[in-house]
């Protein structure tokens, strides 16, 4: 986990994700399941599942394939 400030922008990806400690900022939080398998949070979780490895590994040459 790492911890900015509500300021702080994404340059790489037009999507992420963040969790609100402290302050307002304008990014799309996670939301609150109201049940067990809640598809809206399903959706979220694909959805930042998939754009992490995006932001973080961006510009990274793949050495070896992955799965």
């Amino acid at each position: 986990m790492h911890y900015m400030p509500t300021h702080t922008r994404q340059t790489i990806s037009s999507w992420d994700s963040v969790a609100l400690v402290r302050g307002v900022d304008d990014f799309e939080h996670c939301p609150r399941p109201t049940r067990d398998f809640d598809p809206k949070m399903i959706d979220f979780h694909e959805r930042a599942s998939k754009a992490l490895p995006r932001i973080v590994y961006n510009g990274a040459q793949m050495t070896e394939p992955t799965l």
